[in-house]
């Protein structure tokens, strides 16, 4: 299976470049109900954004993106891609819920006439896990849980690339893997859902090529 990282552009020039920020005294959930690894109990990812679900937007060029990226669990997608996404088969998607936009920044002179309603989706935590050593992971201390691919000892400097371990992706056509916090894996299913409806403002990597320090 080929995965692709999605992420937002780094060149602000692109056009329909859009991010937004929750807005104050913004709510996440409790510890108790935050998900844990199955094996060591540990928290996974971030506690989650609960109401009421304000966002502050930032637009870069004429037109809005139909994805505006944050939070490290999710992402804001336009009514269109909600609409449009409803369709497919796709999975990995949850929420949907509507974002009251409450403060927008505008970048240059030239910014969108109209601004579409928000919605706010989840990506899954997955059961797949990076393969720490087919992705050429340098550590700074590697004493690690096997459920969730971290823990106290798990200090990681570098990656060379994103390689899933195999047999434990569990279908997801989007999601996080475990060992890879805050990096949205799509399949190529997904990357092509994305790039023949000309949505705005995300960007593709081929895992192979992904290269990170800490």
């Amino acid at each position: 299976m080929k995965f692709y990282v999605l992420s937002d552009p780094k060149d602000v020039n692109r056009e329909g470049v859009t991010d937004f920020l929750r807005g104050d005294s913004f709510n996440t959930g409790r510890l108790p109900d935050a998900l844990r690894c199955e094996v060591c109990g540990k928290l996974m990812g971030n506690l989650s954004w609960l109401p009421p679900y304000k966002a502050e937007l930032e637009f870069w060029g004429r037109e809005a993106g139909d994805i505006a990226f944050e939070t490290a669990e999710g992402f804001l997608i336009s009514h269109r891609f909600k609409e449009l996404y409803e369709k497919t088969d796709l999975k990995g998607l949850s929420g949907f819920i509507k974002v009251e936009i409450v403060k927008i920044k505008r970048h240059k002179r030239k910014y969108p006439e109209i601004i579409p309603d928000y919605y706010y989706v989840r990506v899954p935590i997955s059961h797949a896990k990076l393969d720490f050593e087919a992705s050429g992971v340098v550590f700074e201390t590697e004493e690690f849980c096997d459920g969730c691919k971290s823990g106290k000892g798990c200090v990681k400097k570098s990656i060379e690339r994103i390689v899933i371990e195999d047999g434990t992706w569990s279908g997801e056509d989007i999601f996080i893997a475990r060992g890879l916090w805050g990096s949205f894996l799509t399949t190529e299913r997904f990357k092509d859902f994305y790039m023949n409806n000309n949505f705005k403002n995300g960007e593709f990597l081929e895992t192979e090529n992904f290269y990170k320090k800490w």
